[in-house]
């Protein structure tokens, strides 16, 4: 029969008193035992004589070796206390064992096996190593070597506190926190005592945690912080390579007119076609919302952007419609170059230049990119309290009717001359509005100076009472339904007769389009307001967009007037806009008028207003009461 911890039942205990050791062992509370006489003081031998001195009174004859028994109380508490220890250690929640120095279990309790899978005597006789994850013998050997200098030191106190990966019955492994001490067993002998929890709940949190903070969690793509590690690693080895960021035009107004499901789907699938477009040692990574950034290390050509190019455009068809997707790309290279934000800030430079130009396109980064963008940063710290400040001024271009010269209204037009950068035009300032969040304060004021100036204009002559006031609305503005409803409130407020307004929207309305958008611009049109599609025929035209919204006029580019005298196909193009404005019932205007001839030829193909140089410069209001009080002509 297999001895146990504590099973002396088959032993009669020595009479006598412990010694040393087995004090240490009754303060463990790990067992008792009795080996030997130590002269100790009883309660029947106050002068702590010892047998020696006995009574002459008491039986002779029995063996000198046997010592005296111990007192009842006295054994009573050891056998206490061993019955406590092994009630503590069987019932324990956590896992516990017992092993000799070199690693032989002597007694596990139910939870320890539970957790390996084993029953407890399955498990004793194992060598704990056989239980251990092969890859861990040197974490058990370093454990095993730190205990032998423990013993050695004669400090046995302390507790060595190891992470094991131990391999249960059906070969999962369990990563357990091991706290382990040495104790003396009741044979004097020296063991290890470990108390075992199993952390494998806690670790697995803990590698999903690590693992979230370096990926993506929709795609499960590297996130920035792990695309700067690798390519930080790539600049150290001096890699050849690029940089492309990839941004997905528009992302936002396919989850506005599609919902973010749809608009995940995007995502995910465009992060599927860039892995697989892209070698082994290559990282695609998501940055933002609607932008990738991918490092090209295996190989780089002039096929390698189109590649790119081409995952970025996956093809979906929800609700049965065709989902038409581009993309713009910002490249970077690696030569001569160290700091990895340095690399990536770059490439989004070159993709930011790529959407200002108009999208759907791929720049490769310039020097004067960095310059630009420091330019743009000042314009956007000084824009906000530019209208507090009153730096932005309120302009006005006269536009006249082309068939007789009349003077008809005036456009609206923001500038920003006054500032501490400078006379910023507003090609530079009003992309930043937009993209900082600032375009509706400024719109909005620009809206209340021209209503003030004019109604202003409206009560000082009664020439004025046919005029028209056209102010811009960006896209931007389009999509904020409550600054929509300022703006109709606005109008309904400054005593104008609403359809005395109107408003410019471009055809980037239609990328953008969504039922809001349409709403807004709706109940606009049913307020009276007129709504006119500016630079008609340069972005996204088509007769299905005119038919979207209610719209009152088009507006033509000077892009196109310039080149229609010249070029025989645009003035034929001209012509035809002029007629289709006309089919749809709609007014025509033409800008960038600056030569009688372009008068001549836009007065004969039909259009109805000119605005341009030949008709006046955008001039301060202070200067447009003459104009307005000016008699027509007969």
């Amino acid at each position: 029969m297999k001895k146990r911890l504590g099973s002396r039942d088959d032993e009669t205990p020595p009479e006598g008193v412990p010694h040393e050791g087995a004090r240490s062992s009754y303060e463990s509370g790990i067992g008792f035992r009795y080996d030997g006489p130590v002269p100790m003081s009883a309660p029947d031998d106050p002068a702590g004589r010892g047998p020696a001195a006995a009574s002459p009174s008491e039986p002779s004859g029995a063996p000198a070796s046997v010592p005296p028994r111990p007192s009842a109380p006295l054994l009573i508490a050891a056998v206490a206390q061993r019955d406590q220890f092994r009630l503590l250690f069987d019932e324990a929640a956590v896992g516990m064992l017992l092993r000799t120095t070199d690693g032989r279990l002597v007694r596990v309790n139910e939870a320890f096996a539970t957790l390996l899978g084993y029953r407890t005597d399955e498990l004793f006789g194992k060598n704990l190593s056989e239980l251990l994850v092969a890859e861990d013998a040197t974490i058990h050997a370093e454990s095993s070597r730190v205990l032998r200098e423990s013993l050695d030191s004669g400090e046995h106190g302390g507790a060595h506190v190891v992470e094991k990966r131990l391999v249960r019955i059906d070969g999962r492994v369990v990563t357990c926190r091991s706290v382990t001490r040495i104790v003396v067993g009741e044979q004097g002998e020296t063991l290890v005592l470990s108390t075992v929890v199993d952390e494998s709940e806690r670790k697995e949190v803990e590698r999903r945690l690590r693992y979230e903070a370096f990926h993506d969690r929709m795609t499960g793509l590297p996130n920035r912080a792990l695309f700067l590690d690798r390519l930080g690693q790539a600049l150290l080895r001096d890699a050849s390579g690029h940089v492309v960021v990839v941004g997905l035009d528009r992302l936002r107004s396919i989850n506005e007119a599609f919902g973010h499901s749809v608009g995940d789907r995007v995502v995910v699938e465009v992060a599927r076609r860039l892995v697989a477009a892209v070698g082994r040692g290559d990282t695609v990574a998501r940055i933002g919302g609607d932008e990738f950034a991918v490092l090209v290390t295996s190989g780089w050509d002039e096929a390698t952007l189109d590649i790119l190019n081409g995952a970025a455009r996956p093809a979906l068809h929800p609700d049965g419609r065709e989902l038409v997707l581009t993309a713009s790309m910002g490249v970077r290279d690696l030569k001569g170059l160290e700091a990895p934000e340095l690399v990536l800030g770059d490439a989004l430079l070159a993709l930011q230049r790529a959407k200002e130009l108009g999208r759907n396109r791929t720049m490769v980064y310039e020097p004067g990119l960095r310059g630009r963008a420091s330019r743009v940063a000042a314009i956007a710290r000084n824009l906000r309290d530019a209208v507090v400040r009153k730096e932005i001024d309120v302009e006005y271009q006269p536009i006249h009717r082309a068939e007789d010269g009349l003077l008809t209204g005036f456009e609206a037009l923001v500038r920003w001359r006054r500032s501490s950068l400078g006379a910023v035009p507003p090609t530079e300032f009003v992309p930043v509005a937009e993209e900082r969040g600032l375009i509706q304060l400024i719109g909005a004021y620009v809206l209340g100076e021209s209503l003030v100036q004019l109604a202003r204009w409206r009560a000082l002559t009664a020439n004025a009472r046919h005029l028209t006031m056209s102010v811009n609305l960006s896209p931007v503005q389009a999509r904020d339904p409550g600054h929509m409803e300022l703006l109709r409130h606005m109008i309904a407020d400054s005593g104008v007769p609403a359809d005395r307004v109107k408003v410019e929207i471009t055809e980037s309305v239609f990328v953008d389009l969504t039922s809001e958008i349409a709403d807004g611009l709706i109940k606009l049109r049913n307020a009276g307001v007129q709504l006119v599609l500016d630079d008609f025929g340069t972005g996204y035209s088509s007769l299905n967009h005119l038919q979207a919204l209610p719209f009152d006029g088009l507006k033509v580019d000077r892009s196109f007037v310039v080149r229609a005298m010249d070029d025989p196909r645009s003035k034929n193009l001209v012509r035809s806009i002029a007629s289709l404005a006309r089919g749809l019932d709609m007014h025509s205007t033409a800008e960038g008028v600056e030569l009688v001839e372009q008068r001549t030829f836009l007065s004969e193909v039909g259009f109805d207003y000119l605005q341009g140089f030949l008709f006046g410069r955008p001039t301060p209001c202070d200067q447009i009461d003459a104009m307005v009080t000016k008699k027509p002509r007969e």
